[in-house]
């Protein structure tokens, strides 16, 4: 049984969960074609205060890019 209160929900989220996986592929794409290095930070637990870390300390050597799913 579909709840009809949430379908709306449901369609919101899965057109934001393709615009995700599209800006992904898109970074993936043009990094492997410009021979960029990509690090992904994964887990549960202190990912954003890694990805700030790992950040501002490569940008102090190196042209970088930072973005957040």
């Amino acid at each position: 049984v579909k709840c009809k209160k949430h379908q709306g929900i449901a369609k919101y989220y899965s057109v934001i969960m393709e615009k995700m996986i599209y800006q992904a592929m898109m970074y993936l794409i043009l990094a492997a074609k410009f021979n960029i290095p990509i690090i992904a930070v994964t887990g549960s637990n202190g990912k954003t205060n890694t990805n700030e870390i790992l950040a501002y300390i490569l940008s102090m050597r190196f042209s970088t890019l930072k973005v957040n799913f």
